[in-house]
């Protein structure tokens, strides 16, 4: 056993995202945000497109991607990473269910998210560590 440390970086063109945005609205915002991160984002959509890559990154460092893993595994929902904020501002990140059995599976067990946008482009970039799991 050993000390582990993922990472998982994604970036995103804002326009992009607007344009799902405009074409799909809130069926689009519901399928890949929480209810807090929707208030949080409050129709902004630079924070919408941060949040979608952070997720990307999470999924990433956990070597699934958001869609699942490549041998047929069950999907990554969305929903099963949430990005809130601290009172300080700073974001944060909670797992659910399919995303909490990843991270034990895997021997993750701390976190750190961090967002940035900037004209045209919001990247994240997303950093777990832990004790590598016997195998």
């Amino acid at each position: 056993m050993g000390l582990i440390v993922r990472t998982g970086i994604d970036m995103v063109k804002i326009a992009r995202i607007a344009d799902v945005v405009n074409r799909h609205g809130d069926r689009f915002l519901k399928k890949i945000l929480s209810a807090d991160e929707i208030s949080i984002c409050s129709g902004r959509v630079h924070a919408i497109a941060a949040r979608w890559a952070a997720k990307e990154a999470v999924a990433k460092l956990f070597g699934v991607g958001i869609r699942g893993l490549a041998s047929g595994a069950e999907a990554l929902p969305w929903q099963d990473i949430e990005i809130r904020r601290h009172p300080n501002g700073n974001p944060h990140l909670v797992l659910y269910r399919s995303a909490v059995t990843i991270a034990s599976a895997q021997g993750l067990s701390s976190f750190d998210i961090s967002l940035s946008h900037d004209g045209d482009y919001a990247i994240a970039c997303a950093i777990a560590i832990g004790i590598a799991p016997d195998e």
